[in-house]
């Protein structure tokens, strides 16, 4: 009877944050395998059929699963979400970390300082969001979100960040790790396909993945942080959109954050269903920005 009395009890209470918090090493290895899996299927098939329609859809695809692995499961791994074994996220990071030519622990500095001062003047965002000439006025948001990637200017941002991101004994690691990498593509006689399926995707598709999903987050937002909700979205990107739920709920893994944004609600967030909503968001006529998110938002001008 007691038994049944607190089963009855657990049933009806409010789910609570400490639900979605446990962590599953299998899950995250199954996202991990999954990514890496399909890169490398798409390599071997683009080299199988040998056409060049066939590449281009390769390093579209490529780019998109290393957004998934090098921003995603990074981004979980800083919080030490992705593995039970606080220093697994850190160990693992040459499968989502070195790859993309940065670690764990520097991601991890600088996004935690994010967290701790979200809007504020040292936060990152914000200082990236004037760099980027978002809140100076007038604001160019097309030029930023379009005119940028197109043009090749991304790409650059991004080595530039990662430069001033990363500490110097972690380039000494990255180096180790991708001289080592390189010896065995030049052994292979495959240094141009490392090239091809790897460099290339990563300074084209995912540093634009990354510039929209920096802006996405909290550009322009009346609750500071912004969601992106499709199912697809997030499939994709291992819930990578649920981004006002992770703010509020840090320490729920990327594979609960759905069951937690729905569970928990996200009354307070902004939301917007993918990439183009994202864009229509943030391109609006110019409203007023409410004074405790006035660093995400260009000058008001009134009409």
């Amino acid at each position: 009877m007691l038994t049944q009395n607190l089963q009855d009890r657990d049933e009806t209470r409010e789910p609570a944050p400490r639900d979605f918090i446990g962590r599953s090493d299998l899950r995250s290895w199954l996202a991990i395998g999954r990514d890496w899996s399909i890169i490398i299927a798409l390599i071997v098939i683009s080299e199988w059929a040998g056409v060049w329609w066939f590449t281009g859809l390769a390093v579209l695809g490529i780019g998109a699963l290393q957004f998934a692995l090098g921003e995603a499961l990074l981004h979980d791994a800083s919080h030490y979400n992705l593995f039970g074994n606080r220093s697994l996220n850190d160990r693992m990071g040459l499968l989502y970390a070195l790859p993309f030519l940065t670690t764990v622990e520097d991601w991890r500095a600088e996004h935690l300082t994010h967290h701790r001062s979200l809007g504020m003047a040292d936060d990152h965002i914000v200082q990236d969001y004037s760099a980027l000439g978002l809140t100076s006025n007038p604001a160019r948001p097309a030029w930023v979100w379009f005119g940028k990637p197109i043009f090749g200017i991304t790409a650059i941002d991004h080595l530039r960040h990662l430069w001033t991101m990363n500490a110097t004994r972690s380039w000494v690691r990255i180096g180790v790790f991708w001289g080592v990498v390189a010896a065995v593509c030049v052994f292979q006689g495959v240094l141009p396909e490392l090239m091809l399926y790897w460099f290339l995707p990563m300074i084209t598709v995912f540093a634009t993945l990354l510039h929209w999903s920096e802006i996405a987050d909290h550009y322009r937002t009346q609750s500071g942080t912004r969601s992106r909700t499709s199912r697809v979205h997030n499939w994709l990107w291992h819930n990578n959109g649920y981004h006002a739920t992770h703010h509020e709920y840090p320490a729920v893994p990327f594979h609960r954050l759905r069951q937690a944004h729905q569970a928990l609600g996200d009354a307070e967030g902004d939301s917007a269903k993918g990439w183009w909503a994202v864009w229509r968001q943030i391109s609006r006529p110019h409203e007023s920005a409410p004074e405790r998110w006035a660093r995400f938002w260009p000058p008001f001008r009134s009409t």
